[in-house]
């Protein structure tokens, strides 16, 4: 057998071993490395027939400061073993290196199928019942989510399974439609009558309603600076301009995410109350959205941006292809000198 180290068990530890699997008698067995073998150092019987009111009586004695070791311990029976490698970060690094080093060794020299768990620990609380426990518990734990699975498990609990009513507020994979304040739709019908062209509204998560931020008449050159790098935000903005000689004005719906720095909820509410708002901006105020545009904190919305969104420049012509000049005329190939000679 092969062993990383080149550390191996010796013959007593080996019968100590063969004694944990067949007797069942031994609760526990400290194992340490002197002079370049695995040795036993301590074992101890069991003191009652509960593994789990045995362990800190057990395990707890036989830890000692700045020393690293292995302990094994039985729990159910002698074909269930908890592999314990206890290794303080004040412990000296060649010995933390050596024993990380020949725990796979260890194992094998056991027998791998005995045992059922490991537990690894800097600190002696963390190789006591409650680290084992609570160990147990971010073992069995699911996995952390993605943002993805993360929006789609948001969606399905905030997903309203209440029979449709007359006072029901229709909540589903397509939006939610919280109601816009008073001060958000005074400032949209401003916006409507042009008393106003730049409007930002904002979702209040605790009262569940869309409000209004601020509305002003700004310049093309002022959106970018009065759209938040911290906060989510809903924009609307008139773009006034002039294009082949025509005055038009061009309305920009802007959903502005700042990614990361918004919590998962406040995403999701904002991605979902997203389609119903601009629904009831066309609908109930008559307000033609021209181009809608999302934005992290990284974007540029310069003047330059919103012209060719509406105006995308043409593409340039595309170099007509010339088709290469073939090959000089080959020369006529020669006859043979006999052929020549006989008149062929």
């Amino acid at each position: 057998m092969s062993h990383q180290t080149g550390i191996s068990c010796n013959d007593e530890l080996k019968d100590v071993f063969r004694d944990c699997t067949t007797e069942g008698g031994i609760r526990a067995v400290k194992i340490a490395i002197t002079d370049e073998t695995l040795e036993c150092s301590n074992s101890v019987d069991k003191l009652s027939d509960s593994w789990e009111a045995d362990f800190d009586d057990v395990v707890g004695p036989l830890l000692v400061d700045k020393q690293p070791c292995y302990i094994l311990l039985q729990l159910q029976d002698m074909n269930t073993w908890l592999f314990i490698v206890y290794s303080p970060d004040d412990s000296p690094t060649r010995q933390k290196m050596l024993y990380a080093a020949t725990r796979s060794t260890l194992k094998s020299e056991f027998g791998g199928g005995f045992i059922t768990d490991e537990l690894f620990g800097t600190k002696k609380d963390e190789v006591s019942y409650a680290g084992y426990q609570e160990y147990l518990t971010h073992k069995h734990a699911p996995p952390p989510l993605t943002n993805a699975e993360e929006e789609l498990k948001f969606l399905d609990e905030t997903e309203d399974r209440t029979p449709p009513g007359v006072t029901t507020r229709h909540q589903t994979v397509q939006g939610l439609a919280f109601p816009i304040t008073d001060d958000a739709q005074g400032a949209l019908q401003e916006f409507k009558e042009g008393l106003v062209n730049h409007i930002e509204m904002n979702v209040d998560l605790e009262k569940e309603t869309i409000f209004k931020v601020s509305s002003s008449s700004i310049g093309a050159s002022d959106l970018e600076e009065l759209i938040s790098k911290d906060r989510a935000g809903y924009h609307l903005f008139n773009y006034a301009h002039r294009h082949d000689n025509e005055d038009i004005s061009s309305v920009f719906f802007i959903y502005s995410m700042p990614g990361s720095k918004i919590p998962i909820k406040a995403r999701m509410l904002f991605s979902s109350c997203k389609s119903p708002l601009i629904e009831t901006i066309e609908a109930h105020f008559e307000i033609k959205i021209n181009k809608r545009v999302e934005c992290d904190c990284s974007d540029k919305l310069t003047e330059e941006f919103l012209r060719n969104e509406i105006h995308p420049p043409t593409a340039e012509a595309r170099h007509k292809f010339t088709k290469p000049k073939g090959p000089g005329r080959r020369a006529p190939a020669r006859r043979p000198k006999k052929e020549v000679e006989n008149g062929e």
